[in-house]
């Protein structure tokens, strides 16, 4: 945007990992060829600059590279998905995703990935973690109705987390571009561990 610069140098951390069965993400149960190609560099450390109409301000932190290549969209009986990247203290990231049909149930390919402090990685299936929406909150945009409070339990790592919005409106809207509407933004983490997580939400 006009008056805002940022400059970033990023450096992984931890070695790419690569999502779904060695990289190859299924997304549906009509048919194996909606997938996608799919990698992430989790942890990257972060520094650089960010200029406000010239007032120029160091900035450091975390950040999180994802590349999704898709086949194709949804299935016709799929409305939309959840997707969740979450940065715990510990130094463990989840990425887990959950699809959602238009009868109400989940696609049994919904799945995540559970990357260790070592840099070493695990395919979560959608068994290994439970998404409980806490609270909504009505769009005054576009009068959709998103969820805005998590509970994510992962048994497995003795994890149970609760996931906010750090801002409740993130909403994009590119009515004029794309003809659609989803949330997306950051968010922090509460529970068993601490964090910041970034989550995207369509078909709502």
């Amino acid at each position: 945007a006009d008056g805002i610069d940022l400059d970033l140098f990023l450096i992984p951390e931890k070695p790419v990992v690569l999502n779904g069965e060695q990289g190859y993400s299924r997304k549906s149960e009509a048919s194996p060829l909606i997938a996608s190609l799919y990698f992430s560099f989790t942890d990257l450390e972060t520094a650089g600059t960010l200029d406000l109409d010239g007032a120029v301000f160091p900035v450091k932190g975390k950040s999180w590279f994802d590349r999704e290549i898709s086949s194709r969209g949804l299935a016709k009986d799929e409305a939309g998905w959840d997707w969740f990247a979450l940065q715990l203290k510990d130094g463990r990231e989840i990425m887990f995703y959950r699809i959602r049909k238009k009868d109400g149930s989940v696609d049994r390919y919904s799945s995540g990935t559970l990357v260790y402090r070592d840099g070493g990685y695990r395919r979560l299936s959608k068994d290994d973690f439970v998404l409980r929406t806490l609270r909504h909150y009505t769009s005054e945009h576009t009068g959709a109705r998103y969820p805005s409070k998590w509970e994510i339990t992962v048994p497995s790592e003795k994890l149970k987390l609760v996931v906010t919005p750090l801002l409740q409106d993130q909403e994009f809207t590119a009515a004029d571009a794309i003809g659609n509407a989803y949330w997306e933004g950051t968010c922090r983490i509460e529970g068993t561990e601490q964090g910041r997580a970034y989550v995207e939400m369509t078909g709502y």
